[in-house]
C-alpha cells in the first residue's frame, strides 16, 4: 500500500470509528447501550482503524546477487568510470590500471560471473559491456602502456617524436575511442538511474 493510499485509508477509518462511537455514546435511551449492534460496529471499525496504522513496506525482489551488482556499478558510476568514460581525454596518459581493470570488468561477463537476475538490466548491462569492450579494444590496439614516473600508464599521446602524419592519425583515434567512452558512459548512466528506482537496497546498506 502506497503512502497516498494508506493515508486516505486511515482517514476513512478514523471516520468509520468516530461515527460508530457517536452512534454508541449518543443513543436517544440507555437501552441501547445493550443493543449488540453498535458495539459490533463499534468494535470492528476500532480493529480496522488499528490496521491502517501498520505502515506496510513494499519490499524490493532483487536478489542477493543482483543488490551486489547493482552496488558495484554505483561505485564504478561514481569513481573509475566517471574518471575514465566522462572526465579524461584519452589522448592524455593515465594510469594503465583504468584500462585493466576496464578488461577484467568485460572478462567477469564473459565468463559469466557478471550479471542481473532482472532481465531488463542484464539486457542493459550486456549493452554496457559490449560498448566497453569496443572501448577497450580501440586502446589495446592502439596504444602501448610505458613507464613514466615509476608507473605505467596508457594513452594515445606519443613521448617520441613522430610524423604529423602520425600524429594526426592518433589524433583521430583517440577521438574515436572518447566517443565509445561518451556513449558507455551514457549507457552506464541510464542502469544506474534505474537501479537506484528498481534496487533501492544497493544505496542504503551492505549485504
Amino acid at each position: 500500500m502506497g503512502d497516498r493510499v494508506q493515508a486516505f485509508a486511515r482517514l476513512g477509518a478514523g471516520a468509520t470509528t468516530m461515527a460508530a462511537l457517536v452512534w454508541l455514546l449518543w443513543p436517544e435511551n440507555l437501552s441501547v447501550l445493550s443493543d449488540p449492534e453498535p458495539w459490533f460496529a463499534f468494535a470492528t471499525a476500532c480493529v480496522f482503524w488499528i490496521f491502517t496504522e501498520f505502515k506496510t513496506v513494499e519490499k524490493s525482489k532483487a536478489t542477493e546477487n543482483d543488490v551486489r551488482v547493482a552496488r558495484e556499478l554505483l561505485e564504478l558510476h561514481a569513481g573509475q568510470f566517471r574518471f575514465l568514460l566522462k572526465e579524461t581525454d584519452l589522448w592524455q596518459f593515465i594510469s594503465s590500471e583504468y584500462y585493466t581493470n576496464l578488461g577484467n570488468f568485460c572478462d567477469r561477463w564473459d565468463r559469466e560471473v557478471l550479471f542481473f537476475h532482472d532481465q531488463q538490466l542484464n539486457q542493459q548491462l550486456e549493452k554496457l559491456v559490449k560498448e566497453l569492450s569496443e572501448l577497450h579494444n580501440k586502446i589495446a590496439m592502439n596504444t602501448v602502456p610505458v613507464l613514466l614516473g615509476g608507473e605505467f600508464k596508457t594513452g594515445f599521446k606519443q613521448t617520441r617524436y613522430v610524423s604529423e602524419d602520425e600524429y594526426d592519425k592518433l589524433r583521430a583515434k583517440s577521438k574515436e575511442a572518447n566517443s565509445l567512452a561518451s556513449t558507455a558512459w551514457q549507457t552506464l548512466d541510464e542502469i544506474v538511474s534505474k537501479v537506484r528506482r528498481t534496487i533501492p537496497e544497493a544505496t542504503v546498506k551492505p549485504l
